[in-house]
């Protein structure tokens, strides 16, 4: 399908289910690209035909281009007790649901500079940054 150019949505219905499928085949196309190597496959399918599949440059291209992770940032509420303070300005918060979000400050100084104390409960307001390609795949959120 990459080597088709086939459209992103497409390849989201086919394999929208399956993500290890789809993180899988765009970390295979990073490592191929990284090396400039193509690659070829055949196999039998489960009724018995003959399958090939190659992934050539033109593919590989294309992959980079709809796995490419684009930031899409949103604001929401971090409320709980802070359980870490780093003075490169992260701030560790424990939710009540006992999930710990790391908030990234935009002026590390304000860890100190704003009298936060560890034990403290705060709400804060918070960008999270959170990375999506054009098939659907998530990356790691960012609050800052």
């Amino acid at each position: 399908m990459l080597e088709r150019g086939e459209l992103p949505a497409v390849i989201a219905s086919r394999f929208g289910e399956n993500k290890k499928l789809l993180k899988t085949a765009r970390k295979l196309t990073v490592a191929l690209d990284k090396y400039e190597l193509d690659m070829n496959g055949k196999w039998r399918s489960p009724t018995g035909g003959r399958v090939q599949s190659n992934l050539t440059e033109r593919g590989r291209t294309y992959a980079k281009g709809i796995f490419k992770q684009i930031d899409k940032p949103k604001e929401t509420i971090v409320t709980g007790r802070i359980t870490g303070l780093d003075l490169d300005g992260i701030m560790t918060v424990r939710q009540v649901s006992n999930r710990e979000r790391k908030v990234h400050l935009e002026d590390p100084a304000d860890i100190t500079t704003r009298g936060f104390h560890l034990g403290e409960e705060v709400s804060l307001r918070v960008e999270v940054v959170e990375a999506h390609d054009q098939v659907g795949l998530h990356g790691r959120e960012h609050l800052k």
